[in-house]
């Protein structure tokens, strides 16, 4: 069995999308990225995901609506959503529905990795997928 998170990161700049999932990449999970909601969508029907990694702000569908999309297709996928912006009305309605941590940009590298080890530790050892 593969033990590794696979990770979607949303992000329409593909330069922040890019250095992100090198990053992830580079600590140990599997990751692919998406330049909008959309796209992040397809990647989804095709693929399975444990987490998404999405930006709030995005051209189309912010990342709130994404993530309320996601919620109702692939009910076990965790959202963390990230943004350089302090929109309180759409970080309220992602609280509201259940992301699983907010980030703000540029990120916390460590903190974002915390996270994931602590989204491994329930999926893999505690066997809540």
């Amino acid at each position: 069995m593969d033990e590794s998170l696979h990770i979607l990161v949303v992000d329409d700049d593909p330069s922040m999308a890019n250095t992100t999932a090198d990053i992830l990449a580079a600590s140990g999970y599997v990751v692919e990225t998406a330049n909008d909601a959309w796209q992040g969508l397809g990647k989804l029907e095709a693929n399975s995901f444990h987490c998404v990694l999405t930006d709030i702000r995005m051209q189309g569908m912010n990342g709130v609506d994404f993530q309320k999309t996601i919620r109702e297709k692939y009910s076990d996928v965790r959202v963390l959503l990230m943004t350089a912006y302090a929109d309180y009305d759409l970080i309220a309605r992602g609280r509201q529905q259940g992301a699983t941590a907010f980030l703000e940009k540029p990120l916390d590298i460590s903190l974002l990795l915390s996270i994931l080890r602590a989204i491994e530790l329930e999926i893999f050892h505690f066997g809540r997928a």
